[in-house]
């Protein structure tokens, strides 16, 4: 199920738990790609793997008018999200309801419906990554930036109810078709990318195999 929410700067998108989408605008809206070297071309091939619902898109979007953006999500719940996203820019992203990994067929995930982008086809990754979020919601760690976000979304005070975290944690498993990135080339005619994302909570090597 999808929910809207706004962005800063009033745009309207759909996502899957609006206190999410803070965190993830405040990673990826802040971030200079060209100071790190990497050049972003108005009309590049971008390849997005692991978009849940579809920010990054959006940003490279407002930065490549032309570009041709392929976002990838296996989690129909992130990907219903990213699809209506998708469409909505100009020109429209093509979302992709697929994993990429190191060979054709499925995968099971654990798909965390309170956090979304957590979902991962790794469990020992899954949890240290749920155990290390824990202690941010909790204050534990984060940055000056971070704790504004939790005091805005209200994650402190909800922290003092009893089943909160174990029910913003709670799993489930979900059979997802995963393809190769050297097929999705190939079926698309395209020899090069120039960006390739990956975020795949712990499955970026399968990705590059």
């Amino acid at each position: 199920m999808t929910t809207k929410t706004a962005l800063p700067d009033g745009r309207t998108i759909l996502c899957v738990n609006p206190y999410e989408v803070d965190f993830s605008v405040h990673e990826i809206f802040s971030e200079d790609f060209a100071a790190h070297g990497i050049d972003l071309p108005p009309d590049g091939i971008y390849f997005d793997v692991g978009a849940n619902i579809g920010l990054f898109a959006i940003y490279l979007r407002d930065h490549c008018a032309q570009g041709r953006i392929f976002a990838y999500e296996p989690m129909p719940a992130a990907f219903a999200a990213l699809a209506g996203n998708a469409a909505a820019l100009t020109p429209p992203a093509e979302a992709i309801s697929l994993g990429l990994g190191r060979a054709p067929g499925t995968l099971e995930f654990d798909y965390f419906p309170g956090i979304s982008a957590l979902s991962t086809a790794n469990r020992a990754v899954g949890e240290k990554l749920s155990a290390g979020l824990r202690e941010v919601l909790a204050g534990s760690g984060a940055s000056e930036a971070v704790r504004e976000i939790i005091e805005r979304i209200g994650t402190t005070e909800r922290m003092e109810e009893a089943d909160f975290l174990d029910t913003l944690f709670r799993r489930e498993s979900v059979t997802a078709e995963i393809d190769t990135l050297s097929n999705q080339l190939a079926s698309r005619g395209l020899e090069t990318i120039d960006l390739l994302k990956i975020d795949t909570e712990g499955a970026e090597k399968d990705v590059l195999a």
